[in-house]
C-alpha cells in the first residue's frame, strides 16, 4: 500500500516458492498491457539477498532476464515474508515506497500480501 508507482498497489496472492522463499503475485495493467507484478525475495551475487517487486515476463526466472524492478527491501536468509517497512525506489518506482502487509491464513499456501 502507499506506493508512488500505483499500479504496484494491491493484494498480492501467494505463489508458490523461489529459491526457498514463498513468491506473491497480482495482476495488473502497467502502461496499456497486462502483466503481473511478482513480489520475491532474491540471493544477489555478493551473498545478501533483498525482496523485490518486479514485472518478471513469463518463462523468466525473478531476477533474470527482461524484468523490471520497481522497489526492493533488504531481507535474511531466516525471512520467510517481506518486510513491512524499509521498501526503496529502485528504476522504475516512484515515490512514497510502499508498506507491505501479509495476511496469513491457515494455509500457508493462500497467504496474500496488501
Amino acid at each position: 500500500e502507499g506506493a508512488g508507482t500505483p499500479e504496484a498497489n494491491g493484494l498480492y496472492k501467494r505463489s508458490g516458492t523461489f529459491k526457498g522463499a514463498p513468491k506473491y503475485k497480482k495482476s495488473a495493467t502497467y502502461k496499456g498491457e497486462d502483466i503481473e507484478f511478482l513480489l520475491y525475495r532474491y540471493h544477489l551475487c555478493d551473498v545478501t539477498r533483498k525482496w523485490f517487486i518486479s514485472i518478471v515476463p513469463d518463462g523468466f526466472d525473478p531476477g533474470c532476464g527482461p524484468h523490471i524492478d520497481f522497489y526492493y527491501s533488504a531481507g535474511t536468509e531466516d525471512e520467510t515474508t517481506p518486510p513491512r517497512d524499509g521498501w526503496l525506489r529502485i528504476r522504475r518506482g516512484q515515490l512514497p515506497a510502499p508498506k507491505v502487509h501479509v495476511q496469513s491464513s491457515r494455509d500457508s499456501q493462500n497467504d496474500a500480501i496488501n
